[in-house]
């Protein structure tokens, strides 16, 4: 678990300075593909890097954990990037996850809402999606919130609350501790994107008290799994769910979003 890391405040103000991407490790072959070439061996579970700007070149030695300081970070802005200072990146997309699945147990681990836009169809889930940008990049509910996408057709079971006459829309989910189920705690029109609906979200979130033991233990009892889209191959990972399961690891498929 992230334990809220990256959707604290201070985390989130000090990344402003720099372009952050966040790649969901076993989630897509590309991403997992790259990660793996920048990381120099075989694919962990976490891999975290600095990058020049040209994407490629290696500020720093690339690990499982932050392996450079914040006082390396403040050195590169002084002296090699102090344009960084004065001019703001203007991101015209998204920040969303891949599937609405991977959003609610993201955010679930985050210790997040989640804001999911349905559309009518392809080119009415692109409205919604600029009228969410100002949100997204907003500066007070900047990283507060996982983003996730989904057109009416999508059955979407894995949600509680989306009454059918009213999916279409802007809906902001709490994730059960597990991260397999979100539950409606507000609903917008198209066109009304009210800051105070997502502040109060924010303030209103209670994310549920989460102990390692406790929670992985009962997990296993009920028999909850998450199915990465590709194998894991973190041998550490690997042996400690053989352990926790008592069998040996199979990669399986997941489920697709409907």
């Amino acid at each position: 678990m992230d334990r809220s890391f990256l959707s604290d405040r201070n985390v989130i103000q000090a990344s402003r300075d720099f372009v952050c991407i966040r790649l969901a490790t076993y989630e897509d072959p590309e991403e997992a593909k790259f990660l793996e070439e920048l990381y120099g061996q075989t694919l962990a579970n976490t891999v975290v890097a600095l990058l020049d700007s040209d994407g490629k070149t290696l500020l720093s030695r690339p690990g499982r954990h932050a392996m450079f300081s914040a006082r390396t970070m403040r050195q590169l802005l002084q002296n090699k990037y102090h344009a960084a200072e004065t001019q703001r990146w203007q991101n015209k997309s998204l920040p969303e996850m891949k599937s609405v699945s991977l959003a609610i147990n993201v955010a679930s681990c985050d210790y997040i809402p989640v804001v999911l836009a349905v559309g009518k169809d392809a080119q009415d889930l692109e409205a919604l999606r600029k009228q969410l940008l100002p949100i997204a990049w907003q500066e007070e509910l900047g990283g507060q919130f996982i983003f996730a996408s989904a057109t009416e057709d999508m059955k979407l079971r894995n949600i509680q609350g989306l009454k059918p006459a009213a999916k279409r829309g802007i809906h902001l989910l709490a994730p059960d501790s597990y991260g397999l189920y979100g539950r409606v705690v507000a609903s917008l029109e198209p066109g009304n994107m009210d800051p105070a609906v997502f502040r109060k979200a924010i303030l209103g979130y209670s994310p549920p008290a989460k102990n390692h033991r406790t929670h992985t233990s009962f997990g296993v009892q009920m028999g909850f799994r998450w199915d990465t889209e590709t194998p894991v191959t973190d041998q550490q990972f690997v042996r400690a769910t053989e352990r926790l399961w008592g069998e040996k690891y199979q990669h399986r498929p997941p489920k697709k979003d409907e």
